[in-house]
């Protein structure tokens, strides 16, 4: 490949060439003047074919970086479609945590309501149990009349009141109390007193009764 310093050294001769033929054209005629110029066609040509040659390897040079930046910009390219894959699976997981943080959620909102539920049910049953194991009441009972003792455990009944003296059913026992005494019986889990408090022949009978839970 001729170098820029041998394409000039070329171009220098060729002119020196072309003065000599000047100098001595006018004396030689016109033929030695094309003879000398058909000598230089080919030099012309090889500056030409040189010229190109410059130009082509530019042209090269420039498609060289050109790919460059082709590879460069698929890499980065090759790079961003793996992270966009990335963020997929990132995506994905996410949505599947959120799915899965609602629904316990929603579990926890209903095992919440469920111990709630439960909580009132309890309350609701020792208030129960309160009222019905601690009992503090008075009855008043007319001849022929009875009255329930724990929603139905014991019957409490008046069969005949006097001045000073009662005659009563209490658990299917006919039993005699005077104003101030007690009568003691033990239903289901409570032990219960039943007390004469008045009593008249006209009136009826007034009667306390007290009620105790024996579970500790």
């Amino acid at each position: 490949m001729a170098t820029k310093l041998e394409v000039a050294t070329v171009i220098a001769a060729s002119l020196a060439a072309a003065a000599t033929v000047g100098g001595f054209g006018y004396y030689m005629g016109r033929d030695t003047a094309s003879s000398e110029v058909s000598q230089l066609t080919p030099e012309i040509e090889w500056l030409k074919s040189a010229q190109g040659i410059e130009n082509a390897l530019d042209y090269l040079s420039d498609i060289s970086a050109y790919n460059d930046n082709l590879f460069e910009f698929a890499r980065h390219e090759e790079q961003l479609s793996e992270k966009n894959t990335e963020i997929e699976k990132l995506t994905d997981t996410v949505d599947l945590l959120n799915s899965r943080a609602e629904t316990l959620q929603s579990e926890l909102e209903k095992s919440t309501k469920a111990l709630k539920v439960s909580e009132e049910r309890i309350t609701d049953l020792s208030d129960s149990l309160a009222i019905k194991y601690d009992i503090r009441q008075s009855v008043s009972l007319l001849e022929g009349e009875s009255h329930m003792i724990l929603d139905g455990a014991a019957i409490i009944g008046l069969q005949s009141s006097y001045n000073n003296r009662a005659v009563i059913t209490l658990q299917n026992e006919t039993e005699f109390l005077d104003v101030g005494s007690v009568s003691e019986i033990k239903v289901e889990d409570a032990r219960c007193i039943v007390a004469l408090r008045r009593t008249s022949m006209y009136e009826g009978s007034d009667f306390d009764l007290i009620c105790r839970s024996e579970k500790n």
